[in-house]
């Protein structure tokens, strides 16, 4: 709840009457899944698939691949 009142050039006015404010719940931290596990070893030259699965998160985050801290693709927002 708030009280609002003005403060001009006449001083500080009357407060106003209670207005109630809802916020959004703080941001959570996503939950992800990498369904191939934490480490995957792949014989030189061989084709291989990663996947990276957003169970749950507010908001809904942007994903991205990087490597060496340069992102592999433009992004997905998504879940």
């Amino acid at each position: 709840n708030i009280r609002i009142r003005a403060n001009d050039e006449l001083g500080p006015g009357k407060i106003g009457q209670p207005v109630t404010i809802t916020t959004r719940d703080p941001a959570t931290r996503p939950g992800i899944v990498i369904p191939e596990g934490e480490e995957i070893r792949v014989a030189p030259l061989t084709p291989f698939v990663i996947s990276c699965n957003v169970t749950r998160a507010d908001p809904i985050p942007t994903i991205t691949w990087e490597h060496k801290g340069r992102p592999v693709n433009a992004g997905q927002k998504s879940t």
